[in-house]
C-alpha cells in the first residue's frame, strides 16, 4: 500500500463531501482510509498491491506487456438482487425490481456494519465525461477492493480533475462498494434515486464495484437526463468519414452481445478504404445525449475506459480490439495458460493444450465447457484504440444523425431497415428483442425484450421513459436523428448465418449514410425501408438475389406472432403506456396484413 495515507477528511472539498466520508468510515470501521489521487504512481503501486495479494496474476511481459488477469464472480448481481429504491413503487415500474428506501437502508446500514475491519477504505473522487463540458458529472467511489479503485481510474478521470468539478458543485453521486465475505445470499445492489446514492455488497463483479459506470453512468444519469431533456444509453457512437471529406456521426444502441462494440471498432473493408472511406471511434458502450443550440442532438462519451467483451475479439474479426488490449490490459474470466497468456475461446492463435480455466480449474481441447467464461471481459484505456477519434473527448460532443437499434434475431427481422418517422423509430426500439447470445440459436430460441437496450439500467418506469423519448420528437427546431433496426444474425433454415458480418457490415453504414444524405436504393416494405442489392453495393453472382431476398424478407406469418408478443408485452405497462406505441403496433400490423393481400399469400 502507498506509504503516504491521507486522514479521513481532506482540505479543499465540500463539507457535504467530507461529512460522507466520515460517516461511511464510522459504519464500515477500516483500518486505514486512502484518498486516491489517480496519478500513474499511484496506479502501479495499487497493482503492485494486488499482485502480492493474489488478486491481480502479471502475465507475460512480452506477449501481454503491463498486463494482468483477475478471476471474479462471472455475473452482475442477480436482477430480484438490483434494487431500485426510490420514494414510489409506481416510479420504478415492472422493469425494475422495487424496495422501500427506507426498509433497505436498514437493511443495508446492517450488512455494511464493520465490513471494512481490517482494510483499506479507498475514496476514489471521478468525472464522467469532458473536463471542460457543462454536461459532466462528478462522483466519489468509497470501495475496499483495490481492483474497484483501480478499475475507477481507468474508465473515468480521477483525482485532481474531478476534485476540482466538487470544489465549485455541492451535487455529486455516491457510489458505496464492499467485498464483504463475497457470500452469494448476500449479494445485493441498490440505487437510492432522490439521494443519488448507489450501494453494493458482496460482488467483485466489476460492474457491481464500478458505481461510475452502469450505476451512476446510466441509471441515476437516465433520470437527470429526463429532468433536463437528454438521454443516457446502452449506445456505441462512430464516425464515418466519406471519400468527399465529410463525416457522419451514428449511434448504434442495444443489449450486450448484439455487435455494437464490433461495429463501433470495425475496420472498413479494403476496397473502401482504398476509396477514401474511414471510420473512428467515439463512444463504445454508454453515450449521453443532449440538444444544442443549432437543434442537433448531439452525443458524448462520459467514460475514458472500456470494460468489453473478448467473445468474438480475434484478428480476422476485431482487430482493433486486438490492438487496443496487446498491453496495459486487464482480463477477467478467460483461460490462464502456463506461459501465462490470457485465452479466450476464438482468440487469434494457437488453441493451448492445456489450461486453467475461469474457475481454475485444468482446461484441455476435449473438455466439453469452454475454457473462458462467455461473459469474459477486458478493462483497457480508450486511448490505446488506434481509430479513436479526436472528437472522442469534444466538451460539446458530435452531432447525431442516426439511431441504429440493434438485436440479435435468427428470424424475423431483416439484416436493415429505415423506420418511417420518429414515432416508428421510438416503437421499434420499445419493443427491440434480443436472443441470448451465449448459446447457440435456432429458430425457436426465445428472445428477451431489451427496450432501447436499456432494461436492466433504466433509473425509472420504462413507460415514462418511453415517453420522454416521444415527446423529445414534439421539440420545435430540432433535427431529429433517423432510426434504423439492424440485425446480423438471421439465418437459413440449415441454421446458417446468412450474413457474413464484422468488416461486410460497413455496407450497410454506408447505405446509412447515403440515405441521409438523400441517395441509397430502396425499397420500402410494411416495416420500413431496406435497401436493393445495387445500395448495398452486392456484386452478383457472389450474392445470389434469393440470398439478399431472405435476408429482407417480410414473413407474414412469423410477423403476425411477432406483433402479438410485442402487444403483450407493451400492455404490461398499461397504466402509462403512451398510446402511440400500441398505435403504432396496429398500423404495422395493418399493413402487413395489406402487403400479403397484395401478395397473394
Amino acid at each position: 500500500m502507498p506509504a503516504a495515507l491521507t486522514p479521513i477528511t481532506r482540505t479543499g472539498v465540500s463539507q457535504d463531501l467530507n461529512a460522507w466520508v466520515e460517516a461511511v468510515a464510522q459504519l464500515t470501521r477500516p483500518t486505514i482510509i486512502h484518498w486516491c489521487t489517480g496519478t500513474p504512481a499511484e496506479a502501479a503501486r495499487l497493482q503492485e498491491l494486488m499482485t502480492r495479494e493474489g488478486t491481480l496474476l502479471p502475465l507475460d511481459s512480452k506477449k501481454h506487456p503491463g498486463s494482468f488477469y483477475v478471476r471474479s464472480q462471472p455475473t452482475r448481481t442477480d436482477a430480484s438482487r438490483t434494487l431500485l429504491c426510490s420514494r414510489s413503487e409506481a416510479e420504478a415500474g415492472p422493469s425494475n425490481c422495487w424496495a422501500d428506501p427506507v426498509y433497505m437502508q436498514d437493511v443495508l446500514t446492517r450488512q455494511f456494519d464493520g465490513c471494512m475491519q481490517g482494510r483499506v477504505m479507498y475514496v476514489v473522487p471521478y468525472l464522467l465525461g469532458p473536463a471542460g463540458s457543462r454536461f459532466s458529472q462528478p462522483g466519489v467511489q468509497i470501495t475496499d477492493s483495490a481492483l474497484a479503485a483501480y478499475a475507477t481510474s481507468v474508465v473515468a478521470q480521477t483525482g485532481n480533475v474531478a476534485l476540482q468539478r466538487l470544489r465549485s458543485s455541492q451535487a455529486f453521486f455516491k457510489g458505496l462498494h464492499s467485498l464483504g465475505t463475497l457470500d452469494p445470499e448476500q449479494r445485493i445492489a441498490c440505487l437510492f434515486p432522490e439521494h443519488h446514492l448507489a450501494l453494493s455488497h458482496g460482488s467483485n463483479h466489476l460492474d457491481d464495484m464500478l458505481a461510475a459506470r452502469l450505476w451512476h453512468g446510466l441509471k441515476q444519469r437516465s433520470i437527470t437526463a429526463r429532468q433536463q431533456g437528454g438521454f443516457a444509453e446502452h449506445m456505441a457512437v462512430l464516425g464515418i468519414t466519406s471519400p468527399d471529406g465529410v463525416t457522419t456521426y451514428l449511434g448504434v444502441a442495444g443489449p450486450q452481445g448484439c455487435g455494437k462494440s464490433t461495429l463501433a471498432q470495425l475496420v472498413p473493408p479494403d476496397h473502401d478504404l482504398h476509396s477514401g472511406w474511414r471510420l473512428e471511434l467515439i463512444s463504445d458502450d454508454i453515450t449521453w445525449l443532449n440538444w444544442h443550440e443549432d437543434g442537433q442532438l448531439y452525443a458524448i462519451n462520459p467514460e475514458r475506459g472500456l470494460l468489453g467483451l473478448l467473445k468474438g475479439v480475434n484478428q480476422q474479426h476485431n482487430a482493433q480490439a486486438v490492438d487496443a488490449i496487446a498491453a496495459e490490459t486487464v482480463f477477467c474470466n478467460t483461460g490462464f495458460t502456463l506461459d501465462r497468456r490470457a485465452w479466450w475461446d476464438g482468440a487469434s492463435g494457437d488453441v493451448p493444450s492445456v489450461c486453467s480455466d475461469w474457475r481454475s480449474r485444468e482446461w484441455t481441447p476435449s473438455k466439453p465447457t469452454p475454457a473462458s467464461h462467455p461473459e469474459s471481459r477486458f478493462l483497457t484505456s480508450l486511448s490505446r484504440y488506434p481509430v479513436l477519434s479526436k472528437d472522442w473527448s469534444s466538451a460539446l460532443g458530435v452531432p447525431l444523425s442516426a439511431i441504429l437499434f440493434c438485436s440479435r434475431r435468427s428470424a424475423t427481422i431483416p439484416l436493415v431497415h429505415e423506420t418511417f418517422d420518429w414515432n416508428h423509430g421510438v416503437y421499434v426500439g420499445a419493443t427491440l428483442s434480443s436472443e441470448p447470445f451465449d448459446v447457440e440459436p435456432t429458430k425457436s430460441t426465445p428472445a428477451a425484450f431489451e427496450p432501447m437496450g436499456l432494461r436492466q439500467d433504466c433509473g425509472y418506469h420504462l413507460a415514462d421513459y418511453w415517453q420522454h423519448w416521444l415527446n423529445q420528437g414534439r421539440r420545435d427546431g430540432v433535427e431529429l436523428p433517423r432510426i434504423y433496426h439492424v440485425n446480423w444474425y438471421r439465418r437459413d433454415w440449415t441454421g446458417k448465418l446468412m450474413w457474413p458480418g464484422y468488416r461486410e457490415n460497413f455496407s450497410v453504414l454506408k447505405w446509412v449514410v447515403e440515405r441521409l444524405r438523400g441517395r441509397g436504393d430502396s425499397l420500402r416494405t410494411p416495416l420500413g425501408i431496406v435497401p436493393t442489392a445495387e445500395g448495398l453495393g452486392l456484386h452478383l453472382p457472389q450474392w445470389p438475389r434469393e440470398v439478399l431476398r431472405s435476408l429482407l424478407e417480410v414473413e407474414f406469418d412469423d410477423w403476425y406472432k411477432e406483433l402479438d408478443q410485442r402487444e403483450e408485452f407493451l400492455v404490461r405497462f398499461s397504466t402509462k403506456l403512451p398510446p402511440e406505441l400500441l398505435e403504432e403496433n396496429e398500423i404495422l400490423r395493418r399493413r402487413i396484413r395489406n402487403a400479403r393481400k397484395q401478395s397473394g399469400r
